[in-house]
């Protein structure tokens, strides 16, 4: 195998991740697969960023452009919580 480990990268993937404009729908889940060997500092910090992501974004039923990316950043962020803390994770639907 030629991969390699590349800290640039993966800074700025941990950067992004929860930006849908940067990283779209297809690279998260390749991010998810990559995320769930990452270990260290990096795992606890993207897990910390998480919850708090997951806590305080309030999901609306609203069809503008900051909700609907709000809503994707929460299912990312309770995606990732769930993938990090190896619990099953379940769907997010608006309020």
């Amino acid at each position: 195998s030629n991969w390699k480990f590349k800290k640039n990268r993966q800074t700025w993937l941990l950067k992004h991740v929860f930006n849908p404009k940067v990283l779209g729908k297809d690279d998260f889940k390749l991010f998810l697969a990559y995320v769930n060997g990452m270990q260290g500092r990096s795992r606890e910090d993207l897990l910390e960023r998480a919850k708090k992501m997951d806590t305080e974004i309030v999901v609306t039923d609203k069809k503008d452009e900051k909700s609907t990316i709000e809503r994707i950043q929460k299912n990312r962020a309770h995606t990732l919580e769930c993938l990090l803390e190896n619990m099953p994770p379940h769907i997010i639907k608006p309020h």
